[in-house]
């Protein structure tokens, strides 16, 4: 999990970033974010910036980038 947390919730900042990232780059209004979800059922609520993030980074840091959090 480690591994790829990252790779499936982190919006990158610049689009030439985005091949490293599992994203829809159709649906991303902001960068520099975690996704809010990973793959539901309705896209677009992946890429809201909502509360829930914060909660996670509060109880799994290990699972966060420094430099992204």
């Amino acid at each position: 999990m480690l591994n790829n947390f990252e790779r499936c919730f982190w919006i990158p900042e610049q689009p030439g970033e985005d091949k490293h990232y599992d994203i829809y780059t159709k649906m991303v209004n902001r960068r520099g974010i975690y996704k809010d979800v990973y793959r539901s059922t309705h896209v677009y609520t992946d890429y809201q910036f909502r509360c829930n993030i914060g909660i996670a980074m509060s109880y799994a840091p290990e699972l966060f980038n420094k430099e992204h959090a």
